[in-house]
């Protein structure tokens, strides 16, 4: 079976599609009273009906908390009725139903209840499995989400080094992308990272979206990067990750350009078609890339989770703050299953779970759903990742493991505009 990949959301229309598919499955597939999936809406996250993701997430999340009691208002009104008129779906003051109950219902799902719970396996650390890459993208919040003219805040600096403690408790090295704008506001953070052991890589200058920039543009901007940080650190920078994972279908030209300027691997395609970003088909471990132009690099992916003939975000961010924990642990534990290594990636302001509250700026409600969802238990997945998985720097990886697959992006890029290509 060839690999599908659709574009996968999340929020709370997702979270209102297992409600709805829980309460179906508790009806039958006769009753007249089931509800129909919800349409596509126009928000942030769009709007997601797939079988195989609610029934991930109810089993990722073992621990469901009690349905609202009396004179207790919940989260959500119920969502079906059964034939007596007793609500089949009970309030909850969480919005993700518990595994046991859901599974019990969603007979239909099973199979891939099944296969999940073989991917998830036990919580020992197996030291025979691939190294990992820790990587860390080194931002400040307001800027690069919230408004990319924003100065920068002192709060990345705090933020990054509690990220730091936390890898010296668990002796971990990793990858840390660091933005230009926030290695010329503290060049002494970054020295910092580097005298611990870590690897200091571009993240670029002003983490400007690369469909924003001309090629011009864009090659100074990783120039600029590269250069700040070589000085810095005093070692060579070559390893670039773009800002929101900008390298897509029809920025692919930043790969030559990426060559052109010295850096030898990219960590910027995203291996699951989203609605911002991702090419979905892509290779989910590290490979050796074929540029449009027909040159060469290394391309290091976020790791995704693979059901049946679909791809699930799980590498790390907001998928790590909003999915339950198993299932950025068992796209980690399916990987090294396979012999590759997988490739996390967390943001230092992520682990700040009353910053947006001490900001003391109007953010969008969604926004602030939506970037605040999960922050206070970041640290505590990542420390568990931590003990129950090798990780090391994306260096590490490469060094471990002999690449030899190769993917061309040549064909990717058909019958686009090349701009790299110009004269």
């Amino acid at each position: 079976m060839g690999i599908t990949s659709k574009p996968v959301s999340t929020g709370f229309a997702a979270i209102q599609a297992m409600r709805i598919g829980r309460g179906n499955a508790a009806m039958g597939a006769s009753s007249p009273n089931r509800i129909q999936p919800p349409a596509m809406t126009d928000n942030p996250w769009g709007a997601l009906w797939s079988p195989d993701l609610m029934t991930l997430v109810a089993i990722g999340n073992p621990r469901g908390r009690k349905s609202a009691g009396p004179g207790e208002t919940p989260l959500n009104p119920p969502l079906a009725r059964g034939e007596a008129g007793r609500s089949v779906l009970p309030a909850r003051r969480d919005c993700i139903p518990s595994a046991a109950r859901f599974v019990r219902g969603a007979q239909a799902s099973s199979e891939t209840a099944k296969a999940f719970s073989k991917i998830v396996g036990s919580s020992a650390m197996d030291t025979s499995q691939p190294v990992n890459a820790l990587t860390i993208d080194v931002e400040d919040w307001i800027q690069s989400v919230y408004d990319v003219t924003a100065a920068l805040t002192d709060r990345f600096v705090r933020n990054t080094q509690a990220v730091l403690e936390l890898l010296a408790a668990h002796d971990v090295r990793a990858t840390f992308f660091v933005l230009g704008l926030a290695a010329e506001k503290s060049p002494g953070l970054v020295r910092e990272i580097c005298g611990a052991g870590h690897e200091v890589q571009s993240h670029g200058y002003g983490h400007r979206l690369i469909h924003t920039q001309t090629v011009a543009e864009f090659r100074e901007d990783v120039v600029r990067s590269k250069r700040l940080l070589e000085d810095i650190t005093g070692n060579a920078v070559t390893g670039y990750r773009a800002p929101a994972f900008s390298i897509t279908q029809r920025t692919l030209w930043a790969l030559d350009v990426l060559v052109e300027t010295g850096f030898r691997y990219d960590s910027s395609i995203f291996p699951v078609r989203m609605r911002r970003y991702g090419i979905g088909g892509t290779p989910r471990s590290p490979c050796r890339a074929i540029t449009p132009r027909g040159c060469e690099l290394t391309e290091v992916p976020v790791c995704c989770l693979q059901i049946g003939g679909t791809r699930f975000p799980a590498g790390g961010g907001g998928y790590l703050r909003m999915w339950p924990y198993a299932v950025t642990r068992a796209a980690v534990r399916q990987l090294n299953g396979a012999g590759e290594p997988a490739v996390l990636y967390i943001h230092p302001y992520e682990f700040a779970a009353e910053e947006l509250q001490e900001l003391g700026i109007r953010i969008p409600w969604r926004m602030r759903v939506h970037q605040g969802l999960g922050r206070r238990g970041v640290s505590k997945k990542v420390a568990r990742l931590l003990g129950e998985f090798r990780f090391g720097t994306v260096g590490d990886v490469l060094a471990e493991q002999a690449i030899a697959a190769t993917y061309s992006y040549q064909r990717s890029f058909t019958n686009l505009p090349h701009p790299a290509l110009s004269p």
